[in-house]
């Protein structure tokens, strides 16, 4: 799955990874999910291409975050992180449309 994401949007999935492995620094996807993003902040980039598995551990950490952080706008936009993701991974991928070679 591919994540389309602002600047504040993937700092935000940040601060929530990070503030998730210091809850628990023994889950390794936290930390492979925190070099991914890092990775794209520093490329300055606007989407995260995530596994699905990486991607319903994100959703799990923005929810968690926006629990952590509910009635602030802060914890709003950690939730519409987290129902995005989910609306992805519910999504059916589009259907592959091939063509022989030769054929237009």
């Amino acid at each position: 799955m591919i994540l389309e994401v602002d600047t504040g949007a993937i700092r935000d999935i940040a601060a929530a990874l990070n503030a998730a492995r210091k809850r628990d620094p023994s889950i390794e996807i936290l930390a492979t999910l925190e070099r991914k993003v890092l990775h794209e902040i520093q490329r300055k980039s606007n989407s995260l291409e995530l596994e699905q598995h990486e991607a319903q551990a994100l959703r799990n950490v923005l929810q968690r975050r926006a629990y952590d952080q509910r009635n602030t706008s802060e914890g709003t936009d950690y939730a519409d992180l987290a129902e995005r993701i989910s609306r992805d991974l519910d999504a059916e991928e589009p259907p592959l449309i091939t063509t022989e070679a030769g054929e237009q």
